[in-house]
């Protein structure tokens, strides 16, 4: 790899906003299929801290999860009721 590119990669390492612009501008240049950038609201995985601290306390998910969870199951549950009420 030249040093050029080590120093750019260096650049782009923590900063996703960087990064995503970086990689668009390659599909563009490479003429790649461009795929959408994301919005930045994708749900954060749970860090090693919060999924050791969730196996220690005896737990099947970590904090971050259980609520994430209660909503989807509640939309499920919605959904179906609207289904149901169409028939």
């Amino acid at each position: 790899m030249p040093v050029g590119c080590r120093r750019h990669a260096a650049d782009l390492k923590f900063d996703k906003r960087k990064t995503q612009a970086e990689a668009r501008q390659i599909e563009k240049d490479f003429v790649l299929r461009q795929l959408n950038p994301g919005d930045g609201t994708v749900a954060k995985t749970p860090t090693s801290q919060e999924r050791f601290k969730a196996e220690r306390t005896g737990r099947t998910e970590t904090p971050r999860e259980t609520p994430r969870e209660a909503v989807r199951q509640a939309a499920r549950r919605s959904a179906g009721d609207r289904r149901s009420g169409d028939r």
